[in-house]
């Protein structure tokens, strides 16, 4: 079985990029609302 610190690599990104288009997400909402 792969280690902890193997698997990390493959989940984090997900994590990421699920909260940077959150971000842009509520972003654009707060610079369209303006």
């Amino acid at each position: 079985m792969p280690k902890q610190e193997d698997l990390r690599p493959y989940m984090i990104p997900d994590i990421f990029i699920n909260i940077l288009l959150d971000l842009d997400l509520n972003n654009t909402k707060k610079y369209c609302t303006k």
